[in-house]
């Protein structure tokens, strides 16, 4: 598994960091979309993928 930007490219550093930040905070791991990201990629920008 690894986490990658949505629009591609490279990751930075803001990222992982707010990525992180946000799932310290838990809530936001228990909201979902559609598409099943969570709250936290969707503000982060990213996605997790299996690899």
């Amino acid at each position: 598994m690894r986490v990658v930007p949505i629009r591609g490219g490279w990751i930075g550093l803001w990222r992982p960091v707010v990525r992180t930040a946000l799932l310290v905070v838990v809530v936001p791991a228990l909201v979902w979309d559609s598409d099943q990201r969570g709250f936290h990629d969707k503000i982060a920008g990213t996605v997790l993928i299996l690899a």
